[in-house]
């Protein structure tokens, strides 16, 4: 009786370390902990093209004065993945008939004090942003032309060399990530006292990778 009362221990034994063996694997193999990287990498640049210009239509004097609105679209590409924000500056040479001289037809200033000051004829109202379809961005938060939280728009400062620039847009640091398409309205004033004749400007758009 003595003999097998101690073989039953030690089977029991051994199939207490061999269940202790078998739970130790199973809790070792839970504390594993891998990890799963995704490397992204960006654009050197971000970049704006395309740039169109849709012209106003003819205005017929008739005694008031008449407002000509515009369009200018073009594209901007922040795909840096740096969220340093981007800005848009415009410059403008003066409406005119000819030469843009003294003696010429000018739009937005006074020939007698052309040399004093840049003409003002012409006014940004408003700037429309669309995604280009593709993606998911984060679209531009544009704090320019704003007074006391109201979007007033802002003025074109033209003159005869187009050296007069004024930023009109910005993306903000941590938005315009992504591809969109802008477009200005460009508002041109046309007073009553207006001589008759096709005036012309030359805009130049200017991208900046910083806001």
């Amino acid at each position: 009786m003595s003999l097998l009362k101690n073989r039953s221990m030690r089977f029991y034994f051994v199939f207490f370390l061999i269940l202790a063996l078998a739970i130790g694997g199973s809790v070792a193999a839970f504390a594993d902990s891998p990890s799963a990287t995704v490397s992204v990498s960006g654009a050197a640049q971000a970049s704006e093209s395309g740039a169109t210009f849709a012209s106003a239509s003819p205005v017929v004097l008739d005694g008031t004065d008449h407002h000509a609105l515009s369009t200018l679209s073009f594209n901007v590409y922040d795909n840096r993945g740096t969220g340093a924000g981007w800005s848009l500056t415009i410059a403008a040479t003066t409406f005119t008939t000819g030469t843009c001289l003294n003696t010429d037809h000018n739009l937005g200033v006074t020939p007698n004090n052309f040399n004093n000051g840049a003409s003002q004829a012409s006014k940004i109202t408003a700037v429309s942003v669309s995604d280009i379809a593709g993606g998911t961005y984060t679209d531009p938060t544009n704090d320019v032309g704003y007074t006391n939280n109201v979007y007033t728009g802002v003025q074109i400062l033209a003159d005869c060399t187009g050296s007069q620039s004024v930023k009109f847009f910005r993306a903000t640091a941590g938005s315009g990530l992504g591809q969109f398409t802008i477009k200005p309205t460009i508002d041109t004033f046309i007073p009553a006292s207006t001589y008759v004749g096709t005036y012309s400007s030359t805009l130049t758009l200017t991208f900046a990778q910083t806001p």
